[in-house]
Order: C-alpha cells, then sequence, then structure tokens
C-alpha cells in the first residue's frame, strides 16, 4: 500500500522573511526526522505556493537533497477557485494530479494510507514503519467488510488511526512536556481509496471521528509507552500557546533524530533578530491573510461562471457589467494578496 505524507509549506506567505526563520528549523526538525525513518517506504509531498520567493525555494531545495522519495508540488493559491473551510482539501487537487500524473499512483482505484506532518514536527523514527504495519492490518479488515452489501458507503471503505502520545516542545525555553492528544494533526492516518478522493486532508483534526462516523469508517486510537509525535510551539506557530510551568528541560531524544546543530543556529538566529520565540496571542496576520484566500477564490470562481455565461447563446442582462466589477475586485484583492505589508483584511457587508 503507498503512503503519502503531505505537508504544507508557506502557502499564502510571500515574505522572504517568513522563509528564513522557517526553513532552517524545517530541516533540522522535519526533515531530519523523516530522513532517519527505519521504513522510507513512503512518499513525501512537500506542497508550496508557486509564488514562493526564488532564494526560499533554492534553500527549500537544498534541505531536501538526498531525499529520493520528497517531492516538491507548487500550487498557484491566487488560481483558485474552489476552497473549503474546516479543512485543507483545497489542496488535494495539485496533490493528486502529482501523483497521477508521475505515475506514483498507477491504480486510482486502489487503496491507499495519508498522513500529515507540519513543515515544524517531528515523527519518532519508527513512525512510518508503525504506521505502514497498522494500515496493512486495517486493509485485511476493510476487504471483509466490502463482502457485505449493507454496507452504507459501498465505493470504499476506510478507517484512521491515530498514536495518542506525543510531545509538546518549547524551543525557545529548552523544555517539553508530555501531551496525550488523539488526533492531534502528525498522528492521523487515513486508509481509503485513492479514488474515494479522501485523504488526511479532508478534515480538521480533532474532528476526524465526526468525519469517521459520517463515512463509516474504522476508528483506532494506538496508545504507546513513549511519544511518537513532536509538535514544536515557536513565534511563528499559528494560535495562542504559552509554555506550561510543568514543562521540563528537554534537549532532544535520539528516537526524534532532530539536527540539535542546526536547530541551535536557528535558536541563535532568532536571538540575532530580537525574537525570543514567545507568543501569547493569535498571528492574526496569518488568520487575515486566510480570509484573503477564500475572497480571493471565490471571485475567481465568481468570473470564471460569467464569463461562461457570456460564451453562451443567451447570457442574462447585466452579466458583461458584473463581470467588470468582479474583476475589477479581484486585481484589488490580488494585489493585498500577494503584498505581505499589507493590513487586516476587510471583509464587506453582503446584502
Amino acid at each position: 500500500m503507498k503512503h503519502i505524507v503531505l505537508t504544507r509549506m508557506g502557502l499564502a506567505k510571500f515574505d522572504p522573511g517568513w522563509f528564513e526563520r522557517k526553513i532552517p528549523l524545517f530541516a533540522a526538525v522535519t526533515v531530519a526526522s523523516l530522513k532517519a525513518q527505519s521504513c522510507q517506504d513512503f512518499v513525501w509531498l512537500i506542497v508550496v505556493d508557486a509564488h514562493m520567493p526564488a532564494l526560499a525555494r533554492l534553500a527549500l531545495d537544498q534541505a531536501l537533497l538526498g531525499m529520493a522519495n520528497a517531492h516538491v508540488v507548487p500550487i498557484d493559491t491566487t488560481g483558485l477557485t474552489c476552497m473549503r473551510n474546516g479543512s485543507f482539501d483545497w489542496v488535494s487537487p495539485a496533490f493528486r494530479a502529482y501523483l497521477l500524473g508521475h505515475g506514483i499512483i498507477s491504480d486510482p482505484g486502489d487503496y491507499y494510507l495519508s498522513s500529515l506532518i507540519d513543515d515544524d514536527d517531528a515523527w519518532h523514527r519508527d513512525m512510518a514503519a508503525k504506521a505502514a504495519a497498522e494500515a496493512e492490518t486495517m486493509l485485511a479488515a476493510l476487504n471483509e467488510r466490502e463482502r457485505r452489501p449493507w454496507v452504507l458507503n459501498w465505493h470504499t471503505q476506510g478507517g484512521v488511526f491515530t498514536f495518542t502520545r506525543g510531545l509538546n516542545w518549547y524551543p525557545a525555553h529548552g523544555r517539553a512536556v508530555l501531551s496525550d492528544w488523539p488526533f492531534q494533526s502528525m498522528s492521523i492516518f487515513v486508509v481509503t481509496r485513492f479514488s474515494s478522493g479522501i485523504s488526511a486532508c479532508s478534515s480538521r483534526h480533532k474532528l476526524w471521528p465526526s468525519f469517521a462516523k459520517v463515512m463509516d469508517f474504522e476508528l483506532k486510537e494506538i496508545s504507546t509507552e513513549g511519544p511518537m509525535w513532536e509538535y514544536t510551539r515557536h513565534g511563528d506557530s499559528l494560535g495562542e500557546w504559552r509554555c506550561p510551568p510543568e514543562a521540563e528541560p528537554w534537549d532532544g531524544s535520539p528516537d526524534f533524530a532532530m539536527d540539535w546543530d542546526g536547530i541551535k543556529r536557528w535558536q541563535q538566529d532568532l536571538r540575532a533578530l530580537g525574537q525570543a520565540g514567545e507568543q501569547g496571542e493569535n498571528d492574526f496576520t496569518s488568520l487575515d491573510q486566510y480570509s484573503r484566500q477564500f475572497e480571493l477564490t471565490a471571485l475567481n470562481e465568481q468570473i470564471a461562471a460569467l464569463r461562461q455565461a457570456l460564451a453562451g447563446p443567451e447570457p442574462s442582462a447585466g452579466v458583461l457589467d458584473l463581470l467588470h466589477r468582479a474583476e475589477e475586485r479581484r486585481d484589488g484583492a490580488l494585489k493585498t494578496f500577494l503584498d505581505p505589508c499589507s493590513g487586516p483584511a476587510t471583509v464587506e457587508p453582503r446584502g
């Protein structure tokens, strides 16, 4: 069974400074972790923005040298015509086209395993091996269920499993704390047919139990004695957090194979920039940019629909004027979207 690991890096990010901070951490934590996996039988897709700064792309390619199973997949975030709130399924067309176009998935009707890992997190060196073994066990049960004529979702069976124990790491403080958190992003693994259109991107992390119930998927939580994943919390993390008082000193573990020389250089660079890496409030700049992306995508969809209507035999009255107004609005939205120094997004009231 093919195992596809997905990482989203810098989508809708255009500030070179962001990549200067992120890519060294990505190389020292995520790349080092996946490069050290005891089982290398997986395909790693790093989905990036097609408008990623050129120097950042060079740095990313350099970080991935020597990883034959790693592939960079660009996606044009300015040209999307469909996004769905509550998941990252909007990256699916790009990575699915890449997998099919490069022959990585040869039979789209086959079952496959998909998972996520963020661009600053790590896996235990045996995570890929344990996930592959669990997926094969689950597949045998899914094949048996397919023989039952009363199964609700006839085209595909499926299963979701998660390794519940991990580690929250606060690199600015050199501390970490154990975390028992089922369905944390990098701990979720999904088995289903590729033709189902479902992947680890199809639901918000903590709501996978609800999504699995809708799809009649098998659901399994796997407990381990030690942590199987590492969740990095730092100044560029999205969301509110603070280093908890119960966190203990942590300078790494060979189980995660992180590059500690690289991490120390990253920490020194942050200090040189005057950034402690602490964060107490939501990163509203990133949240606003996400809203801008939805607005731009909706305008792209509207423009495509209006152009199609104009090409028809009897376009409705006022379509051309509506198209011109939508195109003008999109030009403004695109300019704001691509400007890393733009202010908060504004949403016009709708009648």
